[in-house]
């Protein structure tokens, strides 16, 4: 996937970057548990899942691996103690949330921050797969802490029914990302995007609105 990723983008005529996705626990899970963090597992059996996925993927050159999906900072540090044992290993850490000031497992947002200023391994922080409407006072909580740059890329707005198998109508849900793109950038964010359910046209609209504003700092 690095491999076909870098072919893609030498195609695009602009500089890229390359970001291979570790996914949470929960994920693995199929239960919905990334989105509430309720795992009850140690944190040596993180430490094994992860481990392999990461190794796996940092051979593999990517230009910074993306620590997605976390519903809690627990996961987190374990995946930041084994970047840490890499020296090439450069990431970004993704958090969802239950509303505009805690993650999904409901520990303040601003802990995340915290995280990522601890490791030099840790390069930005941010949140993915949260409604739309979460991301800009999300954003704003944690860069009152810390001065990395900030990822948001948020679903559709629709909510996982893990029993019933189906994406749900909810809060937030529209097709209007490249109308809140701007006020995301102008609280810190400087990697935006779409997860769940976003289509390839509103990824375009994102992008668009992106090269539009003004040169954020590096």
């Amino acid at each position: 996937t690095v491999t076909l990723a870098r072919r893609a983008g030498e195609g695009i005529g602009r500089d890229y970057a390359v970001a291979a996705s570790v996914g949470s626990y929960g994920a693995a899970l199929a239960d919905g548990s990334e989105f509430r963090g309720d795992y009850r597992v140690s944190e040596s059996v993180l430490a094994e899942f992860h481990r392999p996925r990461l190794e796996a993927l940092i051979a593999q050159g990517p230009d910074v691996i993306a620590c997605e999906t976390l519903p809690t900072v627990v996961e987190a540090e374990v995946l930041v103690r084994l970047l840490e044992s890499s020296a090439d290993a450069r990431a970004w850490l993704s958090f969802t949330a239950r509303d505009d000031a805690h993650t999904a497992a409901g520990e303040p947002i601003e802990r995340c921050a915290e995280l990522a200023n601890s490791s030099d391994a840790i390069v930005a922080v941010g949140v993915n797969c949260v409604a739309p409407a979460l991301v800009e006072p999300l954003l704003h909580r944690l860069h009152a802490v810390t001065d990395k740059p900030l990822v948001a890329y948020p679903n559709r707005g629709e909510v996982w029914d893990a029993v019933g198998r189906e994406w749900v109508v909810g809060d937030g849900e529209g097709g209007g990302l490249a109308t809140m793109a701007g006020a995301w950038i102008a609280a810190g964010a400087r990697w935006i995007g779409g997860c769940c359910r976003t289509t390839p046209a509103q990824i375009a609209e994102l992008a668009e609105v992106f090269r539009q504003w003004p040169r954020p700092p590096a």
